[in-house]
């Protein structure tokens, strides 16, 4: 046999396998090159494992900020050009901040939302427990950030998410309901449907890819865990569309999150909500934000997610319109 047809053959089991298609999730970023999957499969009739493997991520900190702030001046070049202006004019809504809070129960009626939570809360509670007591102190991350909480996210980005939370029929679940609300927060904002709003962003990007109709939508999804005063330092998640959050439990003195307004001078127009569990709440990547502490050994347990896509696609949060071009007469003005 010559090697084109070996190469068919090896194509074929695959396709009936379904080894070649991609996951709309993954708790693992195929571009990232300091991220990899490590083979820890899980049988959900078992149990977890004694030792759970997890994969540091060895990052250069000098080499990453340059890296974001080289990004960020691309984001702040980055205009309509001067020739695509209507003759009319161009109306621009820069800097509005659209934030959408969701009740998963109204949303999503045929949804059983105490038990999906309790079943998500009892998932990730046990494997965090036995990260919490496998690692304990030496959890830190990127020195700034220690706590077992980053460790755990590190876990889940190692092969954790694919190989242990994918097991379970809940999580699927929860992907398809995160995906729905982020469909519902690029309609209300104008944008049309996600899969739209996402191309849009492609084709505003200077180095945007092309979304053609064979592209997917995919997200980036990990759970957090928050208890013993562990919070989330002021970031924003520059590589991504939409961001959101789904809370599965907000036990008693359990941290706030604070969406901050992106004009400095508007500081007291911070906006610090208090979640409650079964509630989705979404905003545009680019808006920096912080989680309070909590306070107390209860966890407070939410699952966060990234569409991945380009900020230019809710930048202006689609309300840019051409004004329409009319001759105007020649007014006194005092």
């Amino acid at each position: 046999m010559n090697l084109t047809f070996l190469t068919l053959l090896v194509m074929l089991i695959c396709y009936q396998k379904g080894c070649a298609q991609k996951p709309r999730s993954s708790g693992c970023v195929p571009s990232d090159p300091y991220c990899k999957i490590d083979k820890h499969e899980y049988d959900p009739t078992k149990g977890l494992p004694d030792v759970l493997p997890l994969f540091d991520q060895k990052i250069d900190e000098e080499e990453e900020g340059e890296e974001e702030e080289d990004t960020r001046k691309d984001y702040a070049n980055s205009d309509i050009d001067v020739k695509q202006i209507p003759p009319g004019g161009l109306m621009k809504m820069s800097y509005v901040t659209p934030i959408l809070r969701l009740n998963a129960s109204t949303l999503f009626p045929n949804v059983d939302v105490k038990a999906l939570n309790k079943d998500l809360l009892d998932l990730t509670k046990g494997v965090y427990d036995r990260l919490e007591k496998q690692w304990g102190k030496r959890a830190c991350f990127r020195k700034a950030h220690c706590s077992v909480n980053n460790k755990f996210f590190d876990w889940q980005r190692s092969g954790g998410w694919d190989n242990y939370y994918l097991k379970h029929k809940s999580v699927h679940v929860l992907e398809d309901m995160m995906f729905s609300a982020a469909d519902r927060y690029t309609r209300a904002m104008g944008l049309g449907d996600l899969r739209t709003a996402v191309a849009r962003g492609e084709s505003l990007s200077e180095d945007g890819e092309a979304f053609t109709e064979e592209s997917q939508v995919t997200a980036l999804i990990w759970a957090t865990v928050h208890k013993k005063g562990i919070m989330h330092h002021l970031h924003d998640h520059p590589f991504a569309l939409i961001s959101g959050v789904y809370y599965v439990n907000v036990p008693k003195g359990a941290g706030d999150i604070v969406l901050y307004d992106p004009r400095p001078q508007h500081s007291h127009l911070d906006s610090v909500l208090t979640p409650m569990p079964g509630e989705f709440l979404l905003f545009p990547s680019w808006l920096k934000h912080q989680v309070q502490g909590t306070v107390g050994s209860d966890p407070r347990i939410s699952f966060a997610f990234n569409i991945d896509g380009k900020w230019e696609g809710t930048a202006d949060v689609g309300a840019s319109y051409e004004l329409p071009l009319r001759q105007y007469e020649k007014q006194r003005f005092p």
